[in-house]
């Protein structure tokens, strides 16, 4: 088996190395390789590029939710966010982030400061007829 045929030139067809990983008993695997490396050039799992990207967004997306939905049973149970944080890798800011929200993906909502109201203007009458008067008379 010849390694060009993972790599198709701009143009040429993937479909031997679609054909050579329908059989493949690792295709799963190697998909996942691929995806979780950000491999963008050749044909992994039986698929290509811009088919493993648009699978990406979906499987981080997935991989969070159940991280995070991990994380907060961790925390219903009593570890403390520093133990949770050694076995999950993140730093224990972010696992207290996430322990404490409970919308989707784990991202709190922004506190949003109550919008700015000026208090109200004092109009002077007297300028603004001055300024109509002017107005008129050219």
């Amino acid at each position: 088996m010849y390694i060009e045929v993972f790599y198709p030139g701009r143009g040429e067809t993937a479909g031997p190395a679609r054909q050579i990983c329908a059989q493949c008993p690792v295709r799963q695997q190697c998909l996942e390789f691929a995806v979780s490396n950000r491999i963008v050039y050749g044909i992994w799992g039986g698929l290509t590029g811009p088919e493993r990207r648009a699978l990406q967004s979906d499987w981080l997306r997935a991989a969070r939710r159940d991280r995070d939905e991990a994380i907060r049973a961790a925390d219903a149970n009593g570890l403390t966010p520093e133990a949770i944080a050694r076995s999950f890798g993140l730093s224990r800011v972010t696992v207290t982030r996430i322990a404490r929200s409970g919308n989707q993906g784990g991202r709190a909502e922004p506190e949003r400061p109550a919008p700015r109201v000026p208090p109200p203007r004092e109009v002077d009458y007297d300028r603004a007829a001055r300024r109509t008067w002017r107005a008129g008379s050219a």
